[in-house]
């Protein structure tokens, strides 16, 4: 039987087997390296499939319509919902392709969540299309939000209050401080509290 020649590159497996008299055989597999390669690249895609669906942060995929075409499970979570019932409906949130993270504010059982959102552009199965990645911030907002309120009132504070750093110099002073004192904000902030003390 004839049999076509060709060329090509292959990779060669060797497996040394013993059959139940002893004899000892050596079996080498032969698979074309174009083939070993598309099942390489299909195991890398799987492993990027994988990590990304198993990502902390949520991760959506938008075409040009605005529609959603991916989802893992923690955008889905973020918005109090399952991924596959999220696939084919609109995002509903303004953005810009390759933005920088942007803050994102959406109600989840009548409860704020506060979001990062950054946006790049992407091939989804040869179209364009915009990667979306969510990351949940509302603890970080919450914390933000309580400190500025103590800033306040602290600064709303009739007693003189200073605020200094590791080294000892002042960071920060409220209003009172520079009535009771007499030194102008600018002028105590960067010295050492003994600044203020009497010399009587």
């Amino acid at each position: 039987q004839a049999v076509d020649q060709c060329e090509c590159k292959v990779d060669v497996d060797v497996s040394i087997i013993t059959d139940r008299v002893g004899r000892t055989f050596s079996v080498a597999t032969l698979v074309k390296a174009s083939d070993l390669e598309q099942s390489r690249e299909s195991q890398e895609t799987a492993f990027a499939h994988e990590i990304i669906a198993r990502a902390s942060d949520g991760i959506l995929a938008i075409d040009e319509t605005g529609s959603i075409v991916f989802c893992n499970a923690a955008a889905a979570t973020l918005f109090g919902r399952v991924n596959t019932d999220m696939i084919g409906t609109p995002f509903g949130f303004p953005f810009s392709k390759g933005s920088d993270w942007t803050s994102l504010e959406v109600a989840v059982k009548g409860e704020p969540v506060y979001l990062d959102m950054r946006t790049t552009p992407v091939s989804w199965q040869g179209q364009d299309a915009t990667l979306v990645t969510l990351r949940d911030v509302t603890q970080r907002y919450e914390a933000e939000t309580i400190a500025a309120m103590h800033l306040e009132a602290m600064d709303a504070s009739a007693n003189g209050i200073f605020v200094t750093d590791t080294t000892g110099l002042i960071k920060w002073v409220n209003r009172a401080i520079s009535r009771i004192s007499g030194y102008s904000e600018d002028e105590l902030i960067k010295n050492e509290p003994s600044v203020l003390r009497s010399d009587a």
